[in-house]
């Protein structure tokens, strides 16, 4: 409760610096079919529109319920966002709502043995 009462707004990047975001996905760790190590850039071209560019590098954390061997596999994302205005924004906040269009190329390559 007193954590709660001595929380504060605090923003990782000032506006100076956003114009190269570093990304981390965590949780592409936990994909039970293809888990990736995915890294990221986020490069800002204008208040309004934003590229992003991730890349997924193979990790086996769980088992293969496919019975798959010699599995190889990697993720390639690419996003194009568009950031919303809103009319009622306060001044003290960079979390903007966007529309983005995105694509994922997943290839894969394995032989399956029964």
């Amino acid at each position: 409760m007193v954590l709660l009462l001595l929380s504060t707004t605090c923003f990782g990047q000032t506006s100076v610096n956003k114009q190269l975001q570093i990304r981390i996905s965590p949780l592409s760790l936990i994909d039970p079919v293809s888990s990736v190590i995915q890294l990221g850039l986020q490069k800002q071209l204008n208040k309004r529109l934003a590229i992003s560019i991730d890349y997924g590098f193979k990790y086996l954390s769980f088992y293969d319920p496919m019975n798959r061997k010699d599995y190889k596999y990697s993720k390639s994302r690419a996003e194009l966002k568009y950031f919303v205005k809103l009319k009622n924004k306060s001044l003290d906040t960079s979390v903007s709502p966007y529309l983005a269009v995105e694509g994922l190329f997943l290839p894969q390559k394995f032989r399956k043995e029964d």
